[in-house]
């Protein structure tokens, strides 16, 4: 069986940046090169979370790759307005998220973006991601 394409979450990247990426992941990673993307949404949080010139710098290290391959996923207008039903489907099926819907948002666009190429998210936000899969299906892989 052939191996579907790939979107690391930024939990992916974040681990990688400090050094405790599992083996399996990074070899996984390094074996799908040529199937791997990334998200804009995970690019954005990344670039966000930079702290300084040399974070900025690595980050930015980590998706010239992407550009540079034109592998970067973009959410369409369709992904977005999918993501608004799938966070409403989400608040209305468990109410205690309605204080924390918008820290799901980001995922809910890398999920609903990895469905228009067919690839698996990986993550190790298993928690989120399972939630968002509860409403919408998708590929999913969790270390």
């Amino acid at each position: 069986m052939a191996e579907r394409k790939i979107i690391p979450d930024t939990s992916v990247f974040i681990y990688q940046i400090r050094g405790i990426l599992p083996d399996k992941i990074k070899e996984k990673l390094l074996n799908l090169r040529p199937l791997t993307y990334m998200s804009a949404v995970v690019a954005h949080e990344l670039l966000r979370g930079a702290r300084n010139d040399k974070g900025i710098k690595l980050v930015e290290s980590l998706i010239k790759p992407f550009e540079k391959t034109r592998r970067i996923i973009t959410p369409s207008y369709t992904v977005w307005r999918s993501s608004a039903k799938v966070l409403s489907e989400i608040v209305r099926k468990n109410p205690g998220y309605r204080n924390r819907i918008y820290s799901l948002e980001n995922d809910v666009l890398i999920a609903l973006s990895s469905i228009t190429i067919g690839a698996v998210v990986l993550t190790s936000n298993k928690e989120d991601f399972e939630l968002i899969r509860e409403i919408r299906d998708f590929g999913l892989e969790t270390f």
